[in-house]
């Protein structure tokens, strides 16, 4: 067990533990051990992990992962400190679970499924966003292939036609589809899901966090209007 475990500042915990050491070798290893882990805070790291942090720490002539994960009374403050700093940081070490990346939100066809729409709206919605995915992977294609030669001077050849990119129609929508995907856009919708939709088209929900990106929301609205 540590011989000391709370989650105070990591400059309180450190004097605690120089206190502990009795000897200026095991302090000054300490003490360069707590600069190595200020600057993996500063650089905004969660990871405080033991062979991280004993990686950067031998690197600046401070204790080792060797030296860190043993047993011993020095390793075990050695480990405090790290763990104060990555609880100080809301980071994790090799004891704690690192964080899982954020889940991909839910598509708005599945967000109409859990509050059980017509089934004939849900794969309308689908449908359409189906096709923007295909028509925003076209527009990207075309930005990265496409290629544009003027030149200017009298008399000047014929340029070789630029590549062809292919456009990808947008489906027919049925009545019934287009009534749902205005629905779907409405501010009434909007509202009961906790979203809005910015100036360049995001849905956002009430905490900022995009559910779909630029030009989504515009997008949609254009496809109505054809």
């Amino acid at each position: 067990m540590n011989e000391l475990q709370t989650q105070t500042h990591p400059d309180e915990v450190l004097e605690n533990l120089k206190a502990l050491c009795g000897n200026k070798r095991g302090i000054a290893s300490l003490e360069k051990l707590h600069e190595v882990c200020r600057k993996q805070k500063e650089a905004n790291s969660l990871d405080f992990s033991l062979p991280t942090i004993g990686r950067l720490s031998a690197a600046d002539g401070g204790p080792g992962y060797t030296t860190i994960r043993t047993k011993d009374v020095q390793a075990q403050r050695y480990q405090t400190l790290i763990s104060a700093w990555a609880n100080y940081s809301g980071g994790y070490t090799s004891q704690t679970k690192k964080p899982k990346p954020e889940e991909r939100p839910p598509s708005l066809a599945q967000r109409l499924v859990q509050f059980e729409v017509d089934p004939a709206i849900v794969a309308a919605v689908g449908t359409l966003e189906l096709d923007y995915k295909k028509a925003y992977n076209a527009l990207n294609l075309a930005k990265s292939s496409g290629e544009v030669i003027i030149d200017r001077r009298r008399n000047a050849p014929p340029t070789a036609p630029a590549a062809q990119t292919e456009i990808l129609p947008v489906s027919t929508l049925t009545d019934m589809e287009r009534d749902a995907i205005s629905k779907a856009l409405s501010d009434d919708f909007l509202e009961s899901e906790g979203w809005k939709i910015d100036k360049s088209g995001r849905i956002k929900n009430d905490k900022g966090r995009t559910i779909f990106g630029a030009g989504f929301a515009t997008a949609l609205r254009k496809i109505l209007a054809l």
